[in-house]
């Protein structure tokens, strides 16, 4: 007689789970006792219900293809868990939990990856770690490029974070993103406010890198009793260089 896969994931003998998938492979048993369609999942799932646990020496007895369609529904209802965690803003449960979905999400399955790394990033954009949102969001572009979502995101914590180097990335992805959806109006007001910011930013990045400079020097000048008062920086107007000179 054949045996139903429900029946061994939710703890039937390991003796009989190699002949489950022969009579009812896609099929299993939720915790209400109702059957539930593996194979029927949204490519970013997201199940009504929560997935019955399943041990791990069990999950290893299932065949490849059903061991895979197993994991991706317990790492979407991780993700489903998460996500009711982040609307309470119990954000660093909700990172735990896409972490989960992560640990146990098969590594082809791109787009659900890309998903999981986005949410974290979200996570994080709300914790106000910036850096670590953009971390998280060039992970999920690596499983899905074309993730307008995770561009935007990136794009948004680079803004935040103000500096000049990052404000230029958040201008090229806002490109990007205009690109894959050239109806975005956030990204369109951003590629025409940026490029202004980004050149006050520079001009204010490199004064202070001048200021550091120029006290680095007279603390060293100081040995001699001299500052860099004593000397003048002139620019050669024919070659736009410019050569220090000890004031008279």
């Amino acid at each position: 007689m054949s045996l139903n896969p429900s029946s061994f994931l939710n703890g039937a003998p390991r003796s009989e789970a190699k002949s489950a998938h022969a009579s009812g492979l896609g099929t299993r048993m939720n915790h209400t006792g109702k059957q539930r369609n593996l194979q029927g999942l949204d490519t970013h799932g997201t199940p009504a219900e929560p997935v019955t646990s399943i041990p791990a020496c069990d999950i290893l007895e299932l065949d490849p293809e059903e061991r895979k369609v197993v994991l991706k529904q317990q790492a979407c209802d991780h993700k489903t868990v998460g996500n009711e965690l982040f609307k309470t803003k119990e954000f660093l449960d909700a990172i735990r939990r896409y972490e989960e979905a992560l640990a146990i999400c098969p590594e082809d399955e791109n787009e659900d990856r890309a998903v999981f790394y986005s949410n974290i990033a979200a996570c994080h954009m709300h914790l106000k770690e910036y850096e670590r949102a953009v971390e998280q969001c060039t992970q999920a572009l690596k499983c899905n490029p074309n993730y307008v979502r995770a561009l935007s995101r990136r794009a948004m914590a680079n803004e935040r974070i103000g500096s000049w180097s990052s404000l230029s990335d958040a201008l090229r992805d806002y490109r990007a993103v205009l690109k894959l959806s050239p109806g975005d109006e956030q990204a369109q007001k951003a590629v025409n406010i940026l490029p202004k910011r980004i050149e006050e930013q520079q001009e204010k990045e490199k004064a202070e890198m001048i200021g550091k400079l120029k006290n680095l020097g007279n603390s060293f000048l100081g040995n001699f009793g001299l500052s860099l008062d004593n000397f003048a920086m002139d620019q050669d107007p024919a070659t736009g260089g410019y050569s220090v000179n000890m004031r008279k």
